[in-house]
C-alpha cells in the first residue's frame, strides 16, 4: 500500500477522531436536537448505551453516503477517501455492536439507582 495514502488515513481518522471530541465536548449543545435531547437527560450505563444506538445509525449514514461517493464520482482521491471512510467506520459500527451487546447482557437499568 502506498505509504502516502497510509499516513494521509491515519491523519484523517485521527483529525475525526480529534474533530468528534471537541464537538463533542468542547463545543455547546444544540438543545433542538433530539438525540442531544436524549442523551443531556442520561447518565452512566444509561448514557453508553444511548449514545451507542445513537453512533451506529450515524456510522452506517456515513457508509451510505460514502458508497456513494464511490459510485458516482470520478475523483480518484475522493474514492479512496470513500473507502477510507467505509473501512473505518465499519469497524467502528461492529465494535460499537459488540459493545452494546455487552451493556444488554450485563444489566437493563444501570443508572445508579
Amino acid at each position: 500500500m502506498n505509504k502516502t495514502f497510509v499516513i494521509f488515513v491515519i491523519g484523517l481518522t485521527l483529525g475525526l477522531v480529534v474533530m468528534f471530541v471537541y464537538t463533542t465536548f468542547f463545543t455547546p449543545i444544540k438543545h433542538g436536537s433530539s438525540a442531544i435531547s436524549i442523551l443531556e437527560s442520561k447518565n452512566g450505563v444509561d448514557f453508553d448505551r444511548a449514545f451507542l444506538e445513537h453512533m451506529i445509525p450515524h456510522h452506517e449514514e456515513a457508509v451510505a453516503t460514502s458508497t456513494m461517493l464511490l459510485q458516482k464520482t470520478l475523483d480518484p482521491k475522493l474514492k479512496k477517501f470513500g473507502q477510507a471512510i467505509i473501512d473505518t467506520q465499519k469497524k467502528e459500527i461492529d465494535v460499537m455492536r459488540t459493545w452494546l451487546n455487552e451493556y444488554s447482557k450485563t444489566s437493563t437499568h444501570s443508572s445508579g439507582h
